[in-house]
């Protein structure tokens, strides 16, 4: 799989080194490619990155 595009809103700083949890909440096909959903929270749980999109396409 190719990543195409990604795009998210930035929501807070993410300290290194540090954990973060990445949340893929469902894929879906948009004009012949997949989409994800997805957040990343900090290690503090709060949103590092919201309303994420990966779009990506199958090699």
């Amino acid at each position: 799989e190719r990543v195409r595009r990604i795009r998210g809103r930035m929501a807070s700083m993410v300290l290194m080194p540090s954990t973060i949890k990445v949340k893929i909440f469902d894929v879906t096909s948009v004009e012949g490619l997949s989409v994800a959903r997805f957040e990343v929270l900090t290690e503090g749980g709060g949103p590092a990155i919201n309303q994420g999109l990966v779009f990506f396409e199958s090699d």
